[in-house]
């Protein structure tokens, strides 16, 4: 994997694209570094919860009340996000080998996202990083200050040597899902059934 070097910072949120020829960090912003499909919400109750504390008012929507979605589109909610999607918005122009990103929070790596190709990845990027956003907003803690991730921590979770042999979870006509665990992190891939090649490949750390 090639080098990896900052484009651009804010505060202590980080964010890493990967490319065909190499890995390279598309932007950094805030108190907290991210990446990862918006993280792994496990419950909207607990996003709401932290959302309201942050924010001091309530992020649920009278529409339903359970919905992610509408607590994220909440006007509150994308205004915090907004400066972290300011900043970093245009991180892929000019760059056509980009095909994913490493993301951290508070100064450790939370996950990274490839996609089998730039044309890909550059299509769902937007939707990732708005959702990233608002986890970093959550997450930050004022006054505090964190390391820079290093590209050495990036690349061992890429290749760390403990990963298990996939187990498949799901799987239709088209593509399957599965899962390959080690104590220190988790490779959630969607593999095309035709050609026998991932399509999509989310690293999560524990």
């Amino acid at each position: 994997m090639g080098n990896i070097g900052g484009i651009g910072q804010i505060g202590g949120l980080q964010i890493g694209g990967t490319g065909n020829t190499g890995a390279r960090v598309a932007g950094q912003v805030g108190g907290g570094q991210m990446g990862g499909q918006g993280g792994v919400w496990t419950e909207v109750g607990e996003v709401q919860r932290k959302l309201r504390a942050k924010l001091g008012s309530e992020v649920q929507s009278e529409e339903s009340a359970s919905s992610l979605q509408l607590t994220l589109e909440h006007p509150k909610v994308k205004e915090a996000a907004e400066k972290y999607c300011r900043k970093l918005s245009k991180a892929l122009d000019g760059k056509k080998d980009v095909i994913g990103y490493a993301f951290a929070i508070n100064g450790k790596v939370n996950s990274i996202e490839l996609f089998a190709s730039a044309g890909l990845f550059k299509k769902v990027w937007p939707k990732l990083l708005s959702a990233n956003a608002v986890e970093a907003f959550i997450e930050r803690e004022e006054g505090k200050k964190y390391h820079s991730v290093k590209g050495e921590e990036i690349k061992a979770l890429l290749l760390d040597p403990e990963v298990c042999k996939p187990l498949p979870t799901a799987a239709n006509k088209y593509v399957r899902s599965q899962v390959r665990e080690s104590e220190k992190s988790v490779i959630c891939e969607c593999v095309d059934r035709e050609r026998d090649v991932w399509i999509h490949r989310s690293y999560l750390t524990k």
